[in-house]
């Protein structure tokens, strides 16, 4: 029995490869306990995960980055790249301060549930045209914020960017704006008291009888 649902079912890499290449992994613990998890490959020096062992709180999830780094790609090589995601349940008896892995290390086999995630790696680079993916809807904004698209288009999160940082400058004006009127403003309310208590003293001084009643 699964004790995490793994999202995607499989990892998918475009050519290039010769820059780092990241993939986001959400692993969900349904179960009304705690569930302990740790990640291995089979090529392991070729990525980087993060983070690799964790506990995740019932009923929550977490999301791991899976960097793919520079290596050289043999389109006629079989290339037979996976992870293998196991988790158990995290013991009663923990001791404080016992890592993920010591219990990993002294749990039972039977008491490991262990699930393969396969990857695919392509030979040619991911074409937007065939996907028909439009980079300006949301869904084109949201698969290169997850670092999908931005190995193979390095300028396009600019480009995406550029719109929003005009209008973030825009909005900074109008903020310093309202802050100068807000500060002469007060500028003025001040001198315009002050004026008024000298006037007022000035009046008691000089003419204090006009002010008895």
């Amino acid at each position: 029995m699964d004790l995490l649902s793994v999202s995607p079912q499989r990892l998918t890499f475009y050519a290039p490869y010769d820059r780092s290449q990241r993939r986001m992994l959400t692993l969900l613990n349904p179960n009304n306990r705690k569930v302990l998890f740790k990640i291995k490959s089979n090529v392991w020096r070729y990525y980087h995960v993060s983070p690799n062992a964790g506990m995740i709180e019932p009923y929550c999830f977490i999301e791991i980055r899976i960097s793919l780094n520079y290596f050289d790609f043999h389109e006629d090589l079989d290339q037979h790249h996976r992870f293998c995601i196991q988790s158990t349940y995290a013991p009663r008896d923990q001791v404080n301060g016992e890592t993920t892995l010591a219990i990993f290390r002294r749990v039972s086999s039977r008491d490991i549930s262990s699930k393969s995630l396969h990857v695919r790696l392509e030979a040619t680079p991911l074409s937007l045209a065939s996907c028909g993916l439009d980079l300006q809807s949301p869904l084109g904004k949201m698969v290169l914020e997850r670092d999908l698209l931005k190995p193979l288009c390095p300028k396009c999160p600019d480009f995406l960017n550029a719109p929003l940082e005009l209008e973030k400058t825009k909005a900074n004006r109008h903020i310093s704006k309202l802050v100068i009127i807000g500060s002469l403003l007060m500028v003025f309310f001040t001198a315009y008291m002050q004026r008024k208590q000298m006037y007022e003293v000035l009046m008691n001084n000089f003419y204090p009888d006009k002010l008895e009643p």
